[in-house]
């Protein structure tokens, strides 16, 4: 092959004008020339330098640590300090939900500046720059798929989405808050709670019954409130459950159900409720509201001295008479009732430190 030789400088007799070296050190020849000429070049391979990339330029083959190096760095975002992974993570949510609200016909969402707030929905950022809780509420989410959540939240928020299916749905482990209320789905059945899980909403939920739903052992305080709960026969509640509220559901019977033994607040306030003849309350609680039920008796239930509030407003009671009431009692709620007046200045006799409210319209 003819090389064209560059005629400024003179080659050494040793070298062969059809040799890589030749070429480029004597006729000026570039490496993508050698190599559209069908020869290699003999030049050593160049030094490498350090990676600089984006979060496209991430992939399978980037080094683990260069990975770390990158989504660990600290940067500011929008008049925030976070870490460069969770940023990220935040647009790829953003992206999300903007692809939903367009689905829907809806105005895209965007970051308020300074302050991690998505309109009605709300992110805290911790001191060390991870999210620490992401409350995605009215966003306009239609569903979960390739909804990717930062891993180090506690707190959780997907009330108000139109996320009707929650089935398989990873939940952060650390969660220790989760609100799914105001959501169209019907059962939390195959959703694995997290591990170290304390509060939960599933108020105003189309959930029915909570058949075969597995609560974990670190739950406090659930809210079924306006849910379309029919019945808690047979449910197995965690022995950590310090509070339930099961308001504006569609109950009408907790007769026999046994309540957890740590729980210190129930309420059944405006619901069908009317069926209580066995229920069990545990020894130590404190706070038990029948407001707006249609209990007329309890004659057949056992009140426990640790209680201090019992609210029978709105009741279809008609007597108090016969029934044991707590001697630490120190509310006691029975407007619109029937009970006398005469029975109502017994009972404030009798407990001097209670006191009652039974105001007359």
């Amino acid at each position: 092959m003819p090389s064209p030789e560059n005629p400024f400088r003179q080659p050494p007799p040793n070298l062969d004008p059809d040799q890589a070296s030749f070429l480029e050190q004597f006729a000026g020849a570039s490496e993508e020339e050698l190599e559209t000429a069908g020869i290699k070049s003999e030049k050593p391979p160049k030094p490498k330098t350090e990676i600089e990339f984006g979060t496209d330029d991430l992939s399978a083959t980037t080094p683990d640590a260069e990975v770390h190096r990158y989504t660990d760095e600290t940067i500011e975002f929008r008049g925030v300090k976070i870490r460069r992974g969770e940023k990220d993570l935040l647009e790829g949510i953003l992206k999300k939900i903007n692809t939903d609200r367009s689905k829907s016909g809806l105005e895209p969402f965007d970051w308020d500046t300074g302050i991690m707030k998505l309109n009605g929905s709300r992110i805290y950022i911790d001191n060390d720059g991870f999210v620490s809780e992401l409350y995605l509420g009215d966003s306009g989410l239609l569903d979960t798929d390739n909804l990717n959540l930062p891993q180090k939240i506690k707190g959780l928020g997907l009330n108000g989405t139109l996320i009707s299916n929650l089935d398989n749905f990873l939940i952060p482990p650390l969660v220790e808050k989760l609100f799914l209320s105001e959501m169209p789905i019907s059962s939390v059945r195959n959703i694995k709670l997290p591990p170290n899980l304390k509060e939960l909403g599933l108020g105003n939920t189309k959930i029915e019954n909570l058949e075969g739903v597995s609560f974990p052992q670190t739950l406090k305080d659930i809210n079924f409130y306006a849910a379309q709960l029919t019945t808690i026969s047979g449910i197995r509640w965690p022995s950590s459950l310090e509070k339930l509220t099961f308001e504006d559901t569609k109950i009408t019977s907790i007769a026999d159900s046994v309540f957890p033994e740590n729980l210190k607040t129930l309420s059944f306030e405006h619901t069908p409720l009317a069926e209580i003849a066995g229920v069990i309350f545990p020894e130590g609680i404190e706070r038990i509201n029948f407001m707006s039920t249609q209990i007329s008796s309890l004659d057949d239930i056992h009140l426990p001295e640790s209680i201090i509030s019992l609210n029978l407003s709105g009741t279809a009671i008609k007597t108090l008479r016969g029934i044991q009431l707590p001697r630490n009692l120190s509310e006691l709620f029975i407007t619109g009732t029937r009970v006398s007046d005469e029975e109502i200045a017994e009972i404030q006799t009798q407990m001097p430190n209670c006191k009652i409210f039974n105001t007359k319209h």
